[in-house]
């Protein structure tokens, strides 16, 4: 082997091993963003104070695209028919709650992130409060179907994931349409600046030709309260 020969294989094998370096720094530094330990929780990004979430139209008023498998195309139309009218009907009796994945979307909606160890906690003004567990990487089996869902959550990067799964099935998917009841929602945080998050939510469900996927954006307020935004039904307490 030449002399030229022989410092390519050094030079190649230098880079290769720079590669594996920075791949190692990059893992290392993945590594870090647990919860599983108030050290783990110190090293996260910071999710502290109030977010108010900007809400998205729902396709059933706004005609965004939203595709729907051919078997719900009726009940599709019927809920469409009603937003014309100015209704619209998550056929929920009073006061029962939304539950996810649309009570993310409450407009006006503001929220706490509390991350503990082993679970975020995310808390809304209305108190459907829900519940990300950090130390499993699996779902429970047979889980008792809920508003919030069962879920579970980890990091990829500096993206915090959700999956939930075990809703109750007429819980609608979007505001006034509900789907066949075997919801599976995946959601990615990401902070866009120093005080704005994205929610980018991902909903599957046969009632959908194929998954329909939105982006919310939350801006922080450090000092704004939370306001208690309870709904009391009517005649009661009177």
């Amino acid at each position: 082997m030449g002399f030229f020969d022989r410092r390519k294989r050094i030079f190649a094998s230098a880079a290769f091993a720079g590669v594996l370096a920075v791949a190692g720094v990059a893992q290392a530094a993945d590594a870090q963003l647990k919860s599983e330990t108030w050290d783990d929780i110190a090293k996260l990004p910071d999710f502290t104070g109030t977010w108010l979430v900007a809400a998205i139209p729902s396709p059933v008023a706004s005609g965004a695209a939203f595709w729907v498998a051919s078997d719900d195309a009726k009940k599709f139309a019927d809920a469409k028919a009603k937003a014309k009218s100015g209704k619209i009907d998550n056929g929920l009796n009073e006061c029962e709650p939304n539950g996810m994945p649309t009570m993310m979307n409450e407009k006006g909606m503001q929220y706490q992130f509390l991350f503990t160890p082993g679970r975020l906690t995310i808390v809304p003004e209305d108190n459907q409060v829900r519940r990300i567990y950090t130390n499993r990487d699996k779902h429970i089996d047979d889980p008792d179907l809920t508003y919030g869902g069962e879920s579970i959550g980890h990091w990829e990067g500096k993206i915090f994931v959700i999956d939930t799964i075990g809703l109750l099935p007429h819980l609608p998917l979007v505001d006034g349409f509900v789907g066949e009841g075997d919801q599976h929602i995946v959601e990615r945080i990401s902070f866009t600046g120093a005080n704005t998050m994205q929610i980018a939510t991902t909903i599957n469900d046969s009632a959908l030709a194929k998954p329909y996927s939105y982006t919310l954006t939350l801006t922080r307020h450090r000092d704004k309260p939370m306001v208690e935004k309870l709904c009391v039904p009517k005649g009661y307490n009177n």
